[in-house]
């Protein structure tokens, strides 16, 4: 079960991630998979960037989920 602090951190990384590279995740995939060169760094904050976009989806899915079945039982 989530809780509203577990959705807040991971949209903190989020904003950090886009302040960081100053450009959103799309561009960024876009910027990696064309890379002829790979840059460790780069590639593990891609990798870090993308589960916290997963991981934000996931927290999202599951208070709406909560909140639907709240209105039911009442």
């Amino acid at each position: 079960m989530i809780n509203n602090n577990m959705l807040t951190i991971e949209k903190e990384k989020l904003k950090l991630f886009r302040i960081r590279y100053r450009i959103s995740f799309k561009e960024f995939e876009k910027k990696i998979n064309s890379s002829k060169k790979e840059i460790f760094s780069e590639w593990d904050d891609y990798m870090e960037w993308k589960a916290c976009i997963n991981m934000k989806k996931k927290y999202e899915a599951e208070k709406k989920d909560i909140g639907n079945r709240k209105r039911i039982t009442k």
